[in-house]
């Protein structure tokens, strides 16, 4: 079976059940069968319950022996073992459609979530649209599977809409084949109560939606008064009445605008039961007179009434609870829309190179790069060169374009003005895999994965993890960045599962972690070692000692460090000063501080740090 793909195009709501198709086949096929015939049920126990009331009247008016009974008791019975496996069967159905469904959909969703184009994930407006659509960071209490939910759920709607159709015909036709007119009678009579119910359902969906904003930040401010991680400032600043005011506030007008809109919704219920109760009882004396004239009997009689309950609860249950959720599921399916129509990177999920470039020179060639959407550039006429081997900094305040020019040497974005030269080839013209196969990088917020202690620095290099070529590589990593011993020092040592989220798992403190992190960017044994201010949360004289030590293990090779701050970065060839996007100064750390200039100043005024 192919794997199951997500288009670009338009998706409607014909998509759930096109998807579900597509995806689980067998299942569905199986969901639809057993829907139907459960569907028929109430129509087949109104018949059997007619066969079994006539009988029984036959049997104790001496009309048939008491052997007669036994038809309608297995017919009665049949009924209910009917029932019970095909509802046995479509819960296994549907637990293995929701199986399938989360082991094709999330695939496909995170795999066009890979190759999206990175300036979407750093735009607001498309992250809340990526996450809205695939899951992500949504906050407390999002559960990983919403995705899933959607599909299933939208399919479910669907069926669910299907299904009551068919129960409501299969119904009325036992209306329509005893006495016409009562088939008639019931639908005219529930009309009304399906426009009640229908405006009922859009009062209770606008209520939920107006109160949405509100219990958010009801929430927010809950969490604000209750997490752990608020504790010493909470202490601290004494803000625990006005936080408490904040979120009485919006609980307050949320749960009135709730408290209106069920009080309005209990009164719709209470007339619907009512009117109901009333059908119910104009189509009981309806059908009286035909009893007495012998047209039914009253086996029949009784299927009928009881029937008349479901076929009302029916339309004015399900199908206006259906056509009400519907909605919702219709505007995920917009969401999706806008998400499979944002632009790619192209061959932004293939695997590095096996053979990466090795760097001679890299040139940026008078750049200019500001971010989409915005109007103000981030670099202006940016021109430098980086020769192999040799160690180079980017130093200058917050903003002012360092980490903007590694995501450009990366590839991360490619709408930049000007050249940057790899080789004497610009790059935009290098592969994905060439690109991916050049660099090792450790950044400010480097991952920490809740894996073992081998497969968070193996990950460096997943094309020798992938060929099980890792374990000369880690063992090198772990001795070049020296965790022998505190590795070997683990229950499992390098199989030691890391993090908080298994029993048996052990956590790092934040110095291992990161060079645990460096030793991901040793195994990768890229051309271009780039260290992006990982050290940031550290005290300055740790971050000087760590910059020293990643200096002495990437001597041979070409590597750049980016930081603000100045004492790490004294061991460097090479120094280049940033200032709104442009190279005010450049030359080593004596040369610089000789001149007496930008780099002088900021230095002296952080020395005291490392002293």
């Amino acid at each position: 079976m192919k794997p199951f793909k997500l288009e670009v195009r338009q998706y409607k709501m014909i998509d759930y059940l096109r998807m579900s198709l597509q995806i689980a086949p067998v299942s569905i096929l199986i969901i639809i069968f057993t829907g139907i015939s459960l569907a028929l049920v109430p129509t087949a126990t109104a018949l059997t319950t007619s066969y079994f009331v006539d009988t029984a009247t036959q049997v104790f008016s001496g009309i048939l022996q008491k052997n007669a009974m036994v038809a309608p008791l297995l017919a009665c019975l049949g009924v209910f073992a009917f029932f019970w496996v095909f509802g046995w069967i479509t819960d296994y159905a549907w637990t293995s459609f929701r199986l399938r469904v989360t082991k094709a959909y999330m695939p496909a969703l995170l795999e066009k979530k890979a190759r999206l184009s990175y300036s979407h994930i750093e735009n607001a407006q498309t992250l809340d649209l990526i996450r809205q659509v695939a899951g992500g960071e949504t906050g407390a209490g999002q559960n990983q599977y919403e995705p899933v939910n959607r599909i299933t759920m939208g399919y479910g709607t669907i069926h669910t809409l299907g299904i009551a159709i068919v129960r409501i015909i299969g119904l009325l036709c036992v209306f329509f084949s005893y006495v016409w007119w009562s088939g008639l009678v019931v639908i005219v009579l529930s009309i009304p109560l399906f426009v009640i119910s229908l405006n009922n359902g859009k009062s209770n969906y606008a209520a939920r939606k107006n109160t949405q904003s509100e219990m958010r930040q009801a929430e927010y401010f809950n969490e604000v008064l209750t997490e752990r991680k608020y504790t010493e400032e909470r202490e601290l600043f004494k803000y625990h009445d006005e936080m408490q005011k904040k979120w009485k506030q919006n609980l307050e007008k949320a749960l009135s605008t709730e408290a209106v809109a069920q009080l309005k919704n209990f009164l719709r219920s209470n007339i619907s039961m009512l009117s109901t109760s009333v059908i119910w009882f104009i189509i009981a004396l309806a059908l009286l007179p035909s009893v007495a004239e012998g047209v039914i009997t009253l086996g029949v009689y009784i299927a009928l009434i009881g029937s008349v309950v479901d076929i009302v609860q029916q339309m004015t249950g399900r199908l206006v609870h259906g056509a009400e959720v519907l909605a919702e599921h219709r505007e995920y399916l917009k969401s999706l829309t806008e998400f499979m129509m944002l632009s790619e990177t192209e061959d932004a999920i293939c695997l590095p190179a096996d053979e990466g470039i090795e760097i001679r020179e890299i040139v940026f060639e008078n750049v200019y790069f500001k971010y989409p959407g915005s109007e103000q550039y981030i670099l202006e006429g940016l021109s430098f060169t980086i020769n192999a081997g040799r160690r180079y900094a980017f130093v200058g305040a917050n903003g002012a374009g360092k980490t903007t020019i590694i995501k450009l040497l990366t590839g991360l974005y490619t709408d930049y003005e000007g050249r940057i030269l790899i080789n004497d080839r610009e790059l935009r013209e290098h592969s994905q895999a060439e690109l991916k196969a050049l660099f090792a990088i450790v950044h400010q917020d480097f991952a920490r994965y809740s894996i073992s202690v081998y497969d968070n620095i193996a990950l460096g290099n997943i094309n020798a993890l992938q060929n099980d070529r890792s374990d000369e590589l880690v063992a090198n990593a772990v001795k070049v960045t020296q965790l022998e011993q505190e590795l070997n020092a683990l229950p499992k040592g390098l199989k030691t599962k890391l993090g908080r989220i298994y029993s048996e798992s052990h956590d790092l403190s934040g110095g291992q972690w990161q060079r645990v992190a460096i030793g991901r960017a040793i195994v990768r044994d890229a051309s271009l070692v780039i260290l992006d201010e990982p050290t940031a949360a550290l005290d300055p004289i740790a971050e000087s000692n760590l910059y020293t030590e990643f200096n002495h293990i990437s001597r041979s090779k070409t590597s750049i460090f980016i930081s603000h701050r100045l004492g790490s970065i004294k061991l460097s060839d090479h120094i280049f000063v940033l200032q709104q996007g442009r190279i005010v100064e450049s030359g080593t750390h004596d040369e610089l501080m000789k001149s007496g200039e930008l780099y002088a100043s900021m230095y002296d005024s952080q020395k005291e740090w490392y002293i």
